[in-house]
């Protein structure tokens, strides 16, 4: 709307301003780009009005409790592919936050790439950020995983001529099928530090269903922000963001073995 598009050229020039004033003679550049990134993306993703919903005097909500209602309708979860915690809870919230935490080594990633591929496999866009491997190493994890190859006979190239045909004919059918479905499965594998914010900023223009990151504890830190302090701002970002953008984010996450917290 024009209302909406003149509020949000406001807030670019408002960052553009506040960027142009830090310029002096000694500056940071990577603290100036990294500020700028978090004004964007609050211009991106903040309403110019929360709505009140009223119960009573100026009641809104009977459309809301209609739709709940509603036995024919839609349920707003997505399907895990897990039949046993699909039967009990029908799938994870289509909008919101999850984390998924486990000590190390329990086989957080492998799960978090069984879910990828199974959401995706249901025609919708999933991003997994991977924080730990490069792409190589995710690719051989897909490629196993829907073939049916062990990783290792992949990894260390310990395959027949027939396997590696069969892995060459099976990622070209994975395309295909991606290309019929109209979405797509992407990974982040970072080479730097990465933050939330960039993150974000990142799958923005993509409108994902599903963003995975694998994990938390590895993204870019905050200067002198107590570790609890750092993952509470990445959840607080990943709750506003999922809110405006009807996503679902699902943040893996370290336990530690002694207190059962995340790290």
């Amino acid at each position: 709307t024009n209302l909406e598009n003149y509020r949000l050229g406001r807030a670019i020039v408002n960052v553009l301003n506040q960027t142009h004033a830090k310029f002096a003679d000694k500056f940071d550049a990577v603290q100036i780009a990294d500020e700028m990134a978090d004004g964007l993306l609050k211009a991106r993703t903040k309403s110019n009005e929360q709505k009140v919903f009223h119960i009573g005097n100026g009641n809104n909500t009977a459309e809301i409790v209609k739709n709940i209602l509603d036995q024919d309708a839609k349920l707003p979860v997505i399907p895990t592919g897990f039949a046993n915690y699909d039967s009990v809870f029908s799938g994870l919230p289509d909008c919101g936050v999850v984390v998924l935490a486990a000590t190390s080594s329990s086989g957080k990633s492998l799960v978090a790439n069984q879910l990828a591929l199974n959401i995706q496999d249901q025609g919708r866009d999933v991003l997994k950020v991977s924080l730990e491997m490069p792409i190589e190493q995710e690719l051989i994890r897909i490629l196993s995983n829907q073939l049916k190859i062990p990783i290792s006979r992949i990894k260390n190239k310990k395959l027949t001529k027939d396997e590696v045909l069969k892995v060459a004919k099976g990622y070209k059918k994975l395309v295909k099928k991606s290309k019929f479905l109209d979405n797509r499965l992407s990974v982040i594998s970072p080479s730097d530090d990465m933050s939330m914010r960039q993150v974000l900023m990142q799958a923005k223009p993509y409108d994902y269903d599903v963003i995975i990151i694998d994990y938390i504890s590895l993204l870019a830190e905050e200067p002198g922000v107590e570790m609890w302090k750092h993952l509470s701002n990445i959840a607080r970002q990943a709750k506003q963001y999922t809110m405006t953008n009807k996503c679902l984010i699902i943040l893996l996450a370290q336990l530690d073995e002694d207190s059962n917290k995340i790290r």
